[in-house]
This record gives structure tokens, sequence and C-alpha cells, in this order.
């Protein structure tokens, strides 16, 4: 891409949440160097970091548009970075980017194309490939790309979107939605990515054009290793379904869900009393349904 298309292309910023990642965020960042669009504004928000996270950004300030902003104390939660990131943000377009995933070259100039095709605002997602501990796999490459169907009873909640790296969308989208509710240490981005459908249509670029990585200290892995954190995902799911309950106790199926993983992750955690009252919710939406009365009865028997 040469200089004179890059100053009449839209300004993209790219916002990256970190905390204690010096060990991959230059494989983040070096992503973010290797893109064929160049007109981007990379915001990196350092949640009180105590490693050398600080100085592995600002050994990119040469490579990239970069800004680097570091919380004064530690806020705990990528939802707070991430609107910190938003409400400094310059550009036209925003683009989410976790701190140890990496973007293929070509990534934001597709979705970057793709939005200005289109005739209306839309919420961008893409494809790519998930690293863990087992082989790379890719996200789904089944589903069709292009505008996700909106039918009449269109039911956001049954869309299952990828993660936070592949979104792109344009500012206007969080001028109308709002930022992430800070009040949700998990399920943040299911959250956000719901309140932007029930407005926004989805188009799916069904590309692999992301690579998500686990590591260790990701968020969603150091959060379920302790049964405090585990209750962290009990009062997000609490916190979800309260919130969205107007749009969700339309589709039966998915309330049974929400009532009876909450009922289940309750029995592991040894509530026992909190997970009866959820199999008790779980029977009223789905009488016919057997595993949730049979586990209402073992609890109920157990006293």
């Amino acid at each position: 891409m040469t200089e004179q298309n890059k100053s009449n292309d839209p300004l993209v910023s790219v916002i990256i949440p970190t905390y204690n990642r010096s060990n991959v965020l230059p494989r983040t960042l070096s992503s973010l160097v290797k893109q064929t669009y160049k007109n981007m504004e990379v915001i990196v928000i350092d949640d009180a970091s105590t490693d050398d996270t600080e100085k592995v950004a600002k050994s990119f300030v040469g490579s990239l548009n970069l800004v680097y902003l570091r919380n004064k104390i530690n806020l705990k939660t990528p939802s707070r970075s991430r609107n910190i990131g938003l409400k400094i943000a310059h550009g036209e377009y925003f683009a989410l980017l976790d701190d140890d995933d990496e973007f293929l070259e070509k990534k934001i100039e597709i979705q970057v194309r793709t939005a200005q095709s289109l005739d209306e605002k839309v919420f961008i997602v893409c494809n790519g490939y998930t690293y863990g501990k087992s082989n790379p796999y890719a996200y789904d490459l089944r589903k069709p790309g292009g505008l996700l169907g909106r039918k009449k009873d269109f039911l956001p909640i049954r869309f299952e979107l990828p993660q936070p790296s592949s979104w792109f969308f344009h500012r206007e989208l969080v001028d109308k939605v709002g930022y992430f509710d800070e009040d949700m240490h998990l399920w943040d981005d299911v959250d956000y990515s719901l309140r932007l459908m029930v407005k926004y249509p989805v188009y799916m670029i069904n590309q692999l054009l992301v690579n998500w990585n686990t590591t260790s200290n990701s968020l969603s892995n150091s959060l379920s290793s302790t049964p405090e954190m585990t209750m962290e995902h009990i009062r997000a799911k609490k916190h979800f379904l309260k919130k969205h309950f107007d749009l969700i106790r339309h589709d039966r199926h998915y309330l049974y869900k929400c009532y009876w993983r909450l009922g289940k992750d309750l029995k592991k955690m040894g509530k026992a009393s909190d997970a009866r009252q959820y199999f008790r919710k779980a029977i009223f939406v789905k009488p016919y349904k057997l595993e949730a009365l049979v586990q209402f009865i073992v609890l109920s028997c157990r006293g």
C-alpha cells in the first residue's frame, strides 16, 4: 500500500488491553507491523503491569503509530481498559486485539474494504485459527460468509460469534451502543456482542485472518484455576441473564440452557441450595426435560 493510498484511507484504531504479557506482546505488536493496511493507530492500555510490558510496548513506537497508556492501578478486567481505549481513539473504525493474539497480514485491509463496500454500518467479524493445548483449528469454516440472516423473529442470543480479536466496527456503533459493561469481569465480550447484534447486522468474513492464542496466564485460564475465581463465572452468568432477561425469555430453549448451566455450575461449586433453585426454574421452562427434574430431586433428597 502506497503512502498516497494511506492518506486516503480511514484511520483504524486497534485497541489492545494488556497486563503482564511482556513475553507475548512482541508477537502481537509485530503482527500489526506486518499489516498491509497502514493507516492505523495502535492503543495499548497497560493495566498496571509489574513486568517489562511498558518497555516492550514503547519499543514499537518507531514501527507503529502507537499510543501507550498505563493505568495507575490494576483495574482487573479488560472491559475497563477497552473502554479507555475506545474513549481516546481517533479512528473512524475500531478493531480489538487481545494481547496474546495476532492479526494475519491482510486482516485489517480486508475488513476495511468490506466495510467500504456495504451500504450500511455493520458489525464485522472474521474467522481464524485457535491455538492452545491441541492442534490449531478454525472457528467454523462451514458458516457462510456475508450478512447473517435477520428474520422477523431474529434472536441474536442464538448466534455464537468468534472472539473479540476478530471484531471490526465503525465508530457509529459505539456511539449508539455505548461501552463495555465494567461490572462484568467475565462475559463482557458476550454482553457487548449481543448489544451490537440487537442494533446492527452482522457480517461474517469467512476467511482465516486471526490467530487466537490460549496461554497459561490468559484471563480465561486464570479465572478458572481456583474456586473463588470460578464464582466469577457464575456471577457473570447471573448478571448476563438478569440484564438481558427481556430478550432471553422469548427463547425458551436458550432460557432453559441458562438455568440448566447455572444449576450445574452451582452444584459443582457445592452450592446445593442455589443449584436446586435454578434446576427448579429450568423445570418450569421445560417440564418434559427429565435431566433438570432428576437433578432437582437428587438435591432435594440430600436436604
